[in-house]
């Protein structure tokens, strides 16, 4: 039985005759704001951009926009040309496909994911060199970024509640398969138009065994725990759960923490029960050993709070 999601923006899918996907209509719940599909941008103009503007194939797939953006890499919608299959195609910017270190890091992040298997996790579906350009394939999440979605709607304690526990479930499953994610933030976190949590963009993900200071070279700086910081540790659990409590602290009160002089949340959002408090300062504690045991242990905290 599909669990019934707390959004409003879950929609109701179907299968045609070709195996295709269908959507229906949104389903209304109050408050409601309807929430886009994934945006296709037009491609970009010519510059460092892995394809030129008005390229439509890339192998077998058919170019149809451009869903992200960034330093490194540009995230293009394509659909797979014999099958109709709509997928996320990430191809790395031509100044950073030159450098073989960047092009074995984006291998060994779909090596990694291609390994997990969880429905909060993104999957990847291929990846390889196509025309002398590096690319990884993977599932489309037809939804928005958390990042987004917190600007889009003035989220219910059951959707809190839903995010909690449907993110923490992801990374507590990342952790036990012996992972860290090393840049969570609400950018990498994707609600889809069901109402399913996905983790994405693992490219600092690494061994908890053979963890190294790269999150602090590459993370997010609010995200990033004190230790990583002032370099006394590498990335552990504990520098996960930190980040994951800098996410929620801000989803839930639309503010950056100070770790340093942590403000109650519920003070900064009265509908917020107080007990929210004393789990936002143990698992926002600056130094890492006095933080929660585990992800498992901080949600389950974190939601008994939330009532």
């Amino acid at each position: 039985m599909t669990e019934e999601t707390p959004f409003p923006f879950r929609v109701a899918l179907g299968q045609d005759e070709k195996g295709g996907r269908l959507s229906g209509l949104p389903l209304k719940l109050e408050p409601s704001r309807d929430i886009p599909e994934t945006p296709a941008q037009p491609l970009p103009a010519v510059g460092d951009e892995p394809l030129e503007a008005g390229h439509e194939e890339f192998g077998a797939f058919r170019i149809e926009g451009v869903l992200a953006a960034g330093g490194m890499s540009v995230v293009y919608r394509a659909a797979h040309q014999a099958t109709g299959e709509v997928v996320a195609l990430k191809l790395l910017r031509p100044s950073v496909a030159s450098n073989q270190l960047l092009v074995d890091a984006m291998f060994r992040e779909a090596q990694t994911l291609h390994r997990l298997s969880h429905p909060g996790i993104v999957n990847v579906l291929g990846y390889g060199v196509h025309a002398g350009k590096p690319f990884v394939v993977l599932e489309l999440v037809d939804g928005v970024a958390l990042s987004q979605l917190m600007r889009m709607l003035d989220l219910s304690r059951e959707q809190l509640r839903h995010l909690v526990k449907h993110v923490c479930a992801a990374v507590a499953y990342l952790h036990k398969e012996g992972f860290l994610h090393c840049d969570l933030k609400p950018s990498h976190i994707y609600v889809s138009r069901e109402g399913a949590v996905k983790l994405i963009d693992f490219g600092l993900v690494c061994d908890c065994n053979g963890a190294t200071s790269e999150a602090l070279r590459f993370g997010t700086g609010p995200y990033v725990a004190p230790e990583l910081i002032a370099g006394t540790h590498y990335p552990t659990p504990a520098s996960d759960i930190y980040a994951l409590a800098v996410t929620f602290y801000r989803l839930f009160t639309t503010q950056l923490p100070d770790p340093t002089q942590l403000k109650k949340a519920s003070e900064l959002n009265p509908d917020l029960p107080a007990a929210v408090d004393a789990v936002f300062a143990r698992a926002l504690a600056v130094v890492p050993e006095e933080r929660f045991s585990s992800v498992d242990e901080f949600a389950e905290e974190l939601l008994k709070a939330l009532g």
